[in-house]
């Protein structure tokens, strides 16, 4: 027994045909759902253009089919991107040409997909181009964040290495080189872990900073190096 559509059949054959055109046929297959149909007549009923009604209808029907999510995706993909880099930064839209990046943020975008109501074209287009520069900002900071981290990670065992390093040019046997390596960075480790001033001191007396240059260079007195210090050494022998 046919199912009776809530479509015109000459309307649903105009969806059909402009669905499959624009979307797809996993996005056409969808159309055949009476419970799509209903979706597109109601909204057309309530003075939605049809492209928008038809939209809707895959929107919230694209979970049960991901060859019709992709479709649905790669209809917006060139208009999000578009809108999204009139506001970006050079720096954001720079990094966002790198593939890695541009993928992260596509993914993080679709898996909110489902969460997010589909009210017409033209403004999910705009809600999606502002996620995407929020994703990638968020990405960006993070990978600088991480990216200075590790400079520092580098300089402070470059710095650790320096008051090891005759010793270890001494040392012959290859086990203790690497045993002496994995104490420096686990020593750099927790070093990263210390609050930026205290931090700082460590950094300066690895170089071989006296007090004296120590105040000359931060303004603090020979009790507050003497603190900081403390402290410093206090934290490095008890991690918490």
């Amino acid at each position: 027994m046919a199912t009776h559509s809530p479509l015109p059949a000459d309307t649903l054959e105009k969806i059909l045909i402009w669905t499959r055109a624009h979307l797809g046929e996993a996005s056409g297959a969808l159309l055949q759902d009476p419970t799509v149909q209903e979706r597109i007549a109601q909204r057309l009923m309530q003075g939605a253009e049809t492209e928008d009604a038809v939209l809707a209808g895959i929107h919230g029907a694209m979970h049960k089919s991901p060859y019709a999510m992709d479709e649905f995706i790669a209809y917006f993909h060139h208009s999000i991107l578009l809108l999204s880099r009139r506001n970006m930064s050079p720096a954001l839209r720079r990094a966002l040409d790198t593939a890695d990046l541009a993928q992260s943020v596509w993914k993080d975008l679709v898996a909110d997909l489902g969460d997010i109501r589909f009210y017409n074209r033209a403004a999910f287009i705009s809600l999606m181009a502002k996620r995407l520069r929020w994703k990638a900002a968020d990405r960006l900071r993070n990978s600088k964040t991480l990216s200075r981290r590790l400079d520092l990670q580098v300089s402070l065992q470059s710095d650790l290495d320096g008051v090891d390093g005759e010793k270890a040019r001494k040392t012959v046997h290859p086990l203790s080189n690497l045993v002496r390596e994995e104490e420096r960075r686990e020593l750099a480790e927790r070093i990263l872990q210390l609050p930026k001033a205290d931090r700082e001191m460590i950094r300066y007396r690895l170089q071989g900073m006296s007090k004296e240059e120590i105040q000359e260079r931060t303004g603090w007195t020979a009790a507050q190096i003497k603190a900081s210090m403390q402290r410093a050494r206090r934290r490095l022998r008890n991690p918490e």
